[in-house]
């Protein structure tokens, strides 16, 4: 069972992964223009800078669990490589742990400030660009990446149990 939700949170995450360099292109092709109408045309587009974050939200919340998942996070290992190699292993389930623990934080509060924005029919102040849908990822990309870094957890956990029964 274990292995089917592996499996589909990595094909998920993969998909995500994908939608975040959707995201990524056009975020590049944006600005670009807006360099382009502004400098060469003397036209800015209005929506540039509106759009611009919305484009940057969605990959980042999209691309956190496909870039977790390919280790690609940024680790900070100074202390933890100075421990012993049965503590430094526990050391990364407490911190998958305490991870987890601050996407249910963040999700609780952006899941409520969706909702809240849903209701309100929530636009943006230039472009009355419609935001739900773009807040929309600040939920669903964290939801995933809390049931990977739960199942990795539960997956580092099991095999240094195995490990230290062995020993």
């Amino acid at each position: 069972m274990l292995r089917l939700v592996v499996k589909v949170c990595h094909k998920g995450a993969e998909v995500f992964g994908w939608w975040g360099v959707v995201a990524l292109w056009a975020l590049t092709g944006l600005v670009t223009l807006a360099v382009v109408m502004r400098y060469a045309l003397g036209a800015p587009l209005y929506l540039t800078e509106e759009l611009s974050a919305l484009l940057l939200m969605t990959l980042f919340f999209l691309a956190m669990p496909y870039t977790f998942i390919k280790g690609g996070h940024v680790r900070i290992t100074v202390l933890t490589s100075r421990l012993p190699s049965k503590v430094e292993g526990w050391t990364e389930v407490v911190a998958h742990l305490v991870t987890l623990a601050f996407l249910i934080f963040f999700l609780k509060l952006t899941s409520e400030y969706v909702y809240v924005s849903y209701q309100l029919g929530c636009r943006t102040i230039n472009a009355s660009l419609y935001e739900v849908p773009w807040l929309a990822t600040m939920v669903i990309g964290p939801l995933l990446f809390a049931i990977v870094i739960l199942i990795s957890a539960v997956q580092k956990a099991r095999s240094l149990t195995v490990k230290w029964r062995s020993s």
